[in-house]
């Protein structure tokens, strides 16, 4: 596959991704139960929607990912399912406008990775990219910034270093699907997350919307972010997960009427303008790249 053909996939997965992530802290805003249990229920529900695709359709891909990079695809699913718990411990700990802004930094961490273990380059554009894409989200949660929670700061900034590890793992076992390693993730939190809850607290209600949003959101979208590592560098699979920090208020303002700021759209328009301008002079690089190529000899 060429490079053009694999950055293209790359592209499409990560933002594909990422959107489907987006209507996940309007469904966080909507469910009236605690976190502890938003964590179990929605883990519970994604671990069973990835489950039935996994065994309907994908039961090679899990065999494969057992055989081929067992230690691996462990490593992996343990991580996701320790991201999960420092996300919702961050958010108890501090503002939700500290935390997104410090897992901005998640392509900071993800390039110095990739440099440091896969010796892949870090282009000057993507370095850029990343400055004016951690500006811009700072320009988004400026208002909302406290001092306070250092504690949820510091859950933060453990799980932009994880997922960005994560990331570069992945990109490491390129050939292996990554899909079992989400799955088990999903298993794990619930099984952390399992002494923890009061199963019978739960309304009907609530119980509805995390099934959409494990089945549905979080099931769709960490399958697709998991996998894009594989055809895109780990750095620019970060960048473009920032559209959910930009897609994310919009979901809440069509559906509550929560109008977002100024900062939101300036900061937004930052964000999205850098990304555009990053991929499509990457795309253009890949393009002439494979131009200069020789040609396949014939049979």
């Amino acid at each position: 596959m060429s490079a053009l053909s694999d950055r293209r996939k790359g592209l499409v997965l990560a933002v594909v991704g990422a959107l489907w992530f987006s209507p996940d802290g309007l469904f966080i805003r909507l469910i009236e139960a605690d976190a502890v249990a938003i964590v179990f229920w929605r883990s519970v529900f994604m671990a069973l929607a990835l489950g039935m695709y996994i065994l309907a359709a994908r039961r090679d891909e899990f065999t494969r990912a057992v055989t081929g990079a067992p230690v691996t695809t462990a490593v992996v699913s343990f991580l996701l399912a320790v991201s999960n718990w420092l996300f919702v411990l961050s958010i108890i700990e501090t503002t939700v406008a500290n935390t997104l802004v410090i897992l901005s930094t998640i392509p900071l961490f993800s390039a110095i990775l990739s440099r440091l273990f896969l010796g892949e380059r870090i282009h000057a554009r993507t370095a850029a990219a990343i400055v004016v894409a951690i500006a811009g989200t700072l320009v988004i949660f400026h208002d909302s910034l406290s001092g306070d929670g250092w504690l949820g700061v510091a859950y933060a900034l453990a799980n932009a270093i994880l997922m960005a590890v994560n990331f570069v793992l992945i990109r490491r076992i390129a050939g292996v699907s990554a899909l079992p390693a989400v799955w088990l993730s999903a298993v794990l939190a619930a099984v952390f997350a399992l002494p923890l809850i009061d199963m019978l607290a739960v309304g009907a209600r609530d119980l509805g919307l995390m099934a959409v949003n494990g089945a549905v959101i979080y099931a769709v979208a960490f399958s697709l972010t998991m996998t894009a590592p594989r055809f895109l560098p780990a750095a620019e699979v970060g960048l473009i997960m920032l559209l959910e920090s930009i897609a994310g208020p919009l979901w809440v303002w069509l559906a509550i009427g929560e109008e977002p700021s100024a900062g939101t759209l300036i900061g937004g328009a930052m964000i999205l303008g850098t990304l555009a301008v990053h991929e499509a002079i990457g795309v253009a690089e890949a393009r002439r790249g494979g131009r200069d190529q020789p040609a396949a000899a014939s049979d």
